[in-house]
């Protein structure tokens, strides 16, 4: 009993050290923060409202280029709600203005990130607003971020404006098109699947008549990551030939899947321009591909095309011929791949955009020949640029596999093998909310798959975060 007392006193000694200790860390830590709070309230209030006057004021100074000036006048005052747009055009006009006549590099790169978060900060409720946008898309270009600045450039000539506008668009892509060397993108996605080890709905085979109960495992969920890089380098041969080259790493994990994988892929070849509207290239592919079921490796050349038609029309299309070798113990596997593939996207207005893509796959087993598969893919698409910074996209997708040679165990209706999946899938992007300026977008797809072959039937739905870049 004297050694619980004792215990316990010690336990309430701890105790009040404990409370003690957190309330100093909790003064010091919040005190601080209620400060500054106050203090950014104070000067907040401090500042004078910005007047009618004023903003008229603001105006005449930016038509006479005094870009300074205007800053100075709208930045020492408290904007009032229905000055908000009108004066953060004017202050990402003149951070332009300002950016485009100093030499200093970092204050003109700070003076053009300011002139982005000006435009972004309108567009985000007013994604209509088509001369905002035309700005935006001239800061990228100033400052050579050219896959965003074509973008934007391009939702622009989707809205039809005047033919003037139309050849100073032009001019930027060609621009654009003259100085593309480099060019990289970074995908991570955050991963959430419903059937990892896509385990079949139908826990019953019959094979002479006879029912036979299947043994694998049930549908295993699990949170996984996939990451999708990529680097192009076109170097200049001529006006209307480049050299192209590149390469793109792939890897995606999921606990315990046999579908975790890592590609490295490299390709390069000649790129020609045939004309202000038409690109073609022919490239060389290799890939090594880390599957963990089956490793192996793909050669063979592809050829793109890509064609802009009229201000809203733009349609690219390939094909290939591949031989993918397999390690020595899936040699039976080694195959002779052909693929083409086309896509096509609509721009119906500066907010909304189609899109829809066929591809084809012929895949010969050199082994094996009657395991080889034929494959049609169909997709189509929309997105839309909503206000309150969200662009929401649908796509519903179609894909049939029909098998050259029968499968055991045998199928239902005693044909070869054809699946059919579908997908339907939701994107919700928030443009607004973003981190080293990627926003996240959160993807929720539910995939089904039906087969005349037994126990292939199944169902999944995975649900993902990918950052996407925004500026």
């Amino acid at each position: 009993m004297k050694k619980q007392i004792n215990n316990l006193k010690f336990f309430k000694r701890n105790i009040s050290i404990y409370i003690s200790s957190f309330s100093k860390y909790l003064i010091t830590l919040v005190v601080p923060i209620i400060i500054a709070g106050f203090t950014a309230v104070a000067s907040a209030q401090d500042k004078p409202v910005l007047t009618e006057v004023e903003m008229g004021l603001a105006q005449d100074l930016f038509n006479l280029g005094r870009f300074g000036d205007v800053m100075t006048v709208l930045v020492s005052r408290e904007i009032p709600s229905e000055y908000q747009e009108s004066s953060l055009f004017l202050i990402g006009l003149s951070s332009v203005g300002i950016a485009i006549r100093v030499s200093d590099k970092k204050v003109k790169d700070d003076l053009l990130v300011q002139a982005v978060d000006a435009f972004r900060a309108i567009l985000v409720n007013n994604p209509g607003l088509v001369r905002v946008r035309l700005e935006l898309a001239r800061t990228f270009f100033l400052q050579e971020k050219d896959r965003l600045a074509r973008q934007e450039f391009e939702r622009v000539l989707a809205s039809n404006p005047p033919a003037p506008v139309q050849a100073n668009i032009n001019n930027f892509l060609e621009k654009i098109k003259s100085r593309r060397r480099l060019r990289t993108s970074l995908s991570v996605d955050v991963i959430h699947n419903s059937n990892i080890n896509n385990a079949p709905s139908d826990r019953t085979i019959f094979f002479l008549g006879l029912p036979f109960k299947l043994n694998s495992a049930p549908p295993k969920s699990g949170f996984g990551i996939a990451i999708n890089s990529k680097a192009e380098y076109r170097h200049p041969l001529s006006d209307r030939t480049k050299l192209l080259t590149g390469v793109r790493i792939f890897r995606r994990e999921l606990p315990g899947s046999v579908s975790d994988q890592t590609v490295y892929e490299f390709f390069g070849g000649p790129e020609f321009r045939l004309d202000r509207r038409t690109e073609l290239s022919l490239s060389g592919v290799f890939s090594v591909d880390n599957n963990k079921s089956a490793h192996n490796k793909k050669r063979g050349l592809q050829l793109q095309v890509g064609r802009i038609i009229g201000t809203r029309t733009y349609i690219s299309t390939q094909a290939g011929i591949f031989k993918r070798r397999y390690s020595e113990t899936n040699r039976n596997r080694n195959s002779t791949e052909l693929e083409f593939g086309t896509e096509i996207r609509y721009l119906v207005s500066s907010q909304f955009s189609l899109n829809g893509s066929l591809f084809f796959s012929d895949i010969e087993r050199k082994r094996q020949p009657e395991r080889g598969t034929k494959k049609i893919y169909l997709t189509a698409r929309m997105s839309y640029l909503f206000g309150n910074g969200y662009t929401a996209g649908l796509s519903l997708s179609f894909e049939r596999t029909k098998f050259k040679g029968l499968f055991l165990p045998q199928t239902k209706d005693g044909n070869v093998r054809a699946d059919k999946q579908k997908t339907v899938k939701a994107t919700l992007l928030k443009r607004d909310f973003t981190v080293l300026g990627f926003s996240p977008q959160l993807e929720i797809a539910l995939q089904t798959l039906n087969s005349n072959a037994q126990a292939t039937d199944s169902n999944n739905t995975t649900a993902q975060v990918t950052f996407v870049r925004q500026f």
